[in-house]
């Protein structure tokens, strides 16, 4: 469930954060096109590599990849400015980065609650959209609620960061056990 609140984050940061206050302000309007389609791009690219090294070496490695990359993206924003992160090379990396975090929310994470729930697949797919809505509806509203001349509320920054890193431990445990 921690990926995919973190998946809610996340996505809600890349819609309104990154492409109005970065990818619109400093590059254009047409670049959050371009770079969500980057993003889809990006997913649609890695799903065979990712399978790959799923089978090969488990699905830890690609789901620490994808917690990885959310943390990744979030701490961008620690380090640099939105108008440092306002060129197409770094819009292209933040792109690739949300790619990497939602392929691994739209099929590892998933996967792993098939196994979990074999026979109640449905609630579980189910339980696993209610979240991230949920989250997603939640940072959104928030992150409405904290803007003031022009800077979002940093704290929900931090919250992405931080259900990231939850994710990251929580998909660990969650291995062990299997």
């Amino acid at each position: 469930m921690s990926l995919a609140a973190t998946f809610g984050c996340a996505s809600m940061f890349w819609s309104s954060y990154i492409n109005d206050e970065t990818i619109d302000a400093y590059i254009s309007y047409y670049a959050v096109g371009y770079l969500g389609a980057v993003q889809t791009g990006v997913v649609a690219l890695l799903a065979v590599p990712a399978a790959w090294l799923s089978a090969r070496f488990g699905k830890m490695w690609v789901l620490t990849i994808g917690s990885l990359s959310y943390i990744c993206l979030g701490g961008a924003y620690l380090i640099w400015t939105n108008e440092e992160l306002g060129l197409w090379s770094s819009g292209i990396g933040l792109a690739v980065l949300y790619g990497s975090g939602r392929l691994t929310f739209e099929n590892s994470a998933k996967a792993i609650y098939a196994d979990l729930f074999p026979d109640e697949r449905a609630m579980a797919f189910a339980s696993l959209n209610f979240v991230s809505g949920s989250f997603s509806s939640i940072f959104a509203y928030l992150l409405a609620g904290g803007v003031d001349n022009g800077k979002k509320f940093n704290g929900f920054l931090i919250l992405c960061l931080c259900m990231g890193f939850l994710s990251l431990f929580a998909f660990t445990y969650v291995l062990t056990c299997i």
